[in-house]
């Protein structure tokens, strides 16, 4: 009797690969933030290919999952100083966590699209005025 294993093969593999790979290709074509011109966007960079669309001619900052840094780091220290729009691209749990910093700083998420089955939240936050 032939027992078939548990995980997947290569052809498995490269195949949802090239969906994931897909899927972030298609959120890139279709997300654009209307009119906003972010002082900063925060990109992480396992989302790096979707930042195109989304820069508006501010900075664009790459951080690598973990928001602790990027919050020390960049927001908090520019929050401080001044209001400033942001959009970034990060996971739904990393937004979860600037968006409860931001508030700290009387700044307010206005916008959260997901960009698809890849885990990719695309979001927009403003000053509080």
């Amino acid at each position: 009797m032939h027992r078939r294993s548990a995980g997947i093969d290569r052809r498995q593999f490269i195949a949802g690969t090239l969906l994931i790979a897909g899927g972030v290709a298609a959120g890139a074509s279709a997300w654009r933030w209307p009119q906003t011109h972010p002082e900063l966007t925060v990109i992480d960079r396992r989302f790096a290919a979707l930042q195109d669309p989304l820069h508006g001619g501010g900075r664009a900052l790459l951080f690598s999952a973990d928001v602790t840094s990027l919050w020390r780091d960049s927001l908090a220290p520019l929050w401080k100083q001044r209001a400033a729009t942001v959009a970034g691209i990060t996971t739904a749990p990393a937004l979860f966590c600037l968006e409860q910093l931001a508030r700290g700083t009387r700044h307010v998420v206005t916008r959260r699209e997901s960009l698809g089955t890849n885990g990719a939240v695309a979001w927009l936050i403003v000053p509080v005025h």
